[in-house]
């Protein structure tokens, strides 16, 4: 698995998945990005992180992002959001670059 630890958080916050405008690398300095989903923002930072590992990245995090971050709570915030039609979700974007030799082995 290639690491690195050039790479940028994004916190989206709570939106709807019909709404959500996704996320991407242009007009940024990086590579490659996925985004992740769930409940609160410690839990789609966590489905970031096995996006990008799925991907056979692994993000080396700083401590200072290791953190656990107070949110606002999806079923918290909106208890009715469990219901199946309704897609709330809390969304962190996560971008980063591979190491100019890491990139060179793959290539």
């Amino acid at each position: 698995m290639q690491q690195t630890t050039d790479y940028e958080i994004t916190n989206y916050g709570i939106d709807n998945a019909q709404y959500f405008q996704g996320h991407d690398t242009s007009f940024t300095k990086y590579a490659d990005c996925c985004v992740g989903i769930g409940d609160d923002y410690n839990e789609a930072l966590e489905d970031a992180l096995e996006c990008a590992a799925m991907n056979g990245v692994e993000i080396l995090l700083d401590p200072e992002d290791k953190k656990p971050v107070k949110s606002p709570s999806v079923s918290d915030k909106y208890p009715s959001s469990e219901d199946e039609c309704n897609e709330l979700y809390y969304y962190v974007g996560l971008r980063w670059n591979l190491q100019e030799s890491t990139q060179e082995e793959v290539g």
